[in-house]
């Protein structure tokens, strides 16, 4: 159940990771981000998974307690996070620290 979460945080993190480093690179400078810079992409990442994300994940778990059924159309982080599984994206074996 958590993993799902955990991988849709990451999928908001690498994407800031990477956007950062694109722009760093059209600005003619190092890619560099500091550790600050890290936290606040962290937390600016666990501020787009959804409670909707969470409430798929215990209710696909069989741990929610509500009858109703999940949303399909309304959850793009849930979304987002099966499309890059199932298209085998592998950024697990990046060489930056900052994609862990």
């Amino acid at each position: 159940m958590d993993q799902v979460i955990i991988q849709n945080l990451k999928v908001h993190y690498r994407k800031r990771v990477l956007l950062r480093y694109i722009v760093d690179i059209d600005q003619s400078k190092a890619p560099h981000i500091s550790l600050l810079d890290a936290i606040h992409m962290l937390s600016q990442a666990w501020n787009c998974v959804t409670p909707q994300t969470i409430t798929n994940c215990f209710r696909h778990a069989g741990i929610s307690t509500d009858n109703a059924s999940p949303t399909s159309n309304s959850d793009e982080d849930f979304n987002l996070m099966l499309r890059t599984t199932s298209h085998s994206l592998d950024f697990e074996n990046t060489s930056s620290p900052l994609m862990s």
